[in-house]
Formats: structure tokens, C-alpha cells, sequence
């Protein structure tokens, strides 16, 4: 399953642990609030696949990549008890019967790159990447000044910009 062979550092492990939390929180989204198993089980494989391509990769430490497969065997238990509990035994955890609900991962830092869309009249133009707690002000000024924007608006006017949070920009212009 997972050798031990390879040792990374910690700072490494941060892209799969933010997913790690990001994960817990739609699954726990998805079962509890909206009821949306589907997609609950969508976003466990989401990450399981990351995960793997991280170990893949050698780019996960050997005791993060175990917290994470315990993580996927605790969401996954409410529907794949059998499954669930196999892999649990597997990784020693306590309570493989009957794992309390994973916990996020504490300290782990969540102001993660995003690319953000940005869009003239509609039409993609180009992306951009910044950090996903930048406001509104600061991601306007780094998309125009970014080198593709610049020749597609020219010396246009800007009439209306429209942006949705860590999704996209959209410039009208004439």
C-alpha cells in the first residue's frame, strides 16, 4: 500500500492537507445538511485521487499520507461499513467499528492559490492565479495588469466588471 521508503517534509504535505480539509467539510456538507450522497462520494474520490498522485509522487510524508487514508475509510464508513472497517483494522485505528466522524487537520494553511477566469465581454482572455483571500480590489488590479488582459482591452473603455469570488472576472467594455 504505502512504503516507507521515501520521507518528505512537512511543508509538502500542505496542498493534500488543505484538500484533506477541504474534503471533510463538503462530505460532512453533503450527508448531513443536504443529504447528496452522490456527490459527497464524488468528492472522497476527488481526493483519493489526488492522494494517490501525491504518493505517487513521493510528494506526501509517510504518517500524512496515513492520516489521510484513515480520513477517506472514516468518511466512506457510513456507507461501506465492511470496506471501512478492513482499512481501519488495517491502519490500527482505534475504534474501527465504529470511527468518530475525522476531524479537520488544525494550523494548516488555507490561503491556498486559485485561478481565477478572466473573461472580456464573455470570452475567456486568460487565467490568473493568486491566493484565495485577496479581495476584490487587489485580484482587479493584478488582472489588469496582467500581460494578455492588457492586449485585449488595448485602450478600451471599461463600462461594467463583474467578478464572482475566487471563480472569475468579467470586463464590458466598447
Amino acid at each position: 500500500m504505502i512504503c516507507n521508503s521515501y520521507d518528505t517534509p512537512k511543508d509538502k504535505d500542505n496542498k493534500i492537507l488543505i484538500k484533506h480539509n477541504e474534503t471533510i467539510d463538503k462530505v460532512s456538507t453533503d450527508f448531513f445538511k443536504r443529504k447528496s450522497y452522490n456527490t459527497a462520494i464524488a468528492a472522497v474520490m476527488e481526493f483519493f485521487n489526488s492522494l494517490s498522485k501525491s504518493i505517487d509522487g513521493e510528494s506526501i510524508s509517510y504518517e500524512s499520507a496515513k492520516i489521510c487514508i484513515s480520513t477517506i475509510a472514516k468518511l466512506l464508513y457510513p456507507i461501506t461499513p465492511h470496506i471501512s472497517f478492513a482499512i481501519l483494522s488495517e491502519t490500527k485505528a482505534d475504534k474501527a467499528s465504529n470511527p468518530q466522524w475525522p476531524e479537520k487537520i488544525e494550523g494548516i494553511d488555507a490561503g491556498q492559490e486559485v485561478q481565477i477566469i478572466v473573461q472580456i465581454n464573455g470570452k475567456l482572455r486568460s487565467r490568473i492565479n493568486t491566493k484565495s483571500d485577496l479581495n476584490e480590489e487587489e485580484i482587479l488590479k493584478i488582472a489588469l495588469e496582467d500581460q494578455k488582459t492588457k492586449e485585449y482591452l488595448g485602450g478600451s473603455d471599461i463600462l461594467k466588471t463583474i467578478y464572482v469570488p475566487n471563480k472569475l472576472i468579467n470586463f464590458v467594455i466598447k
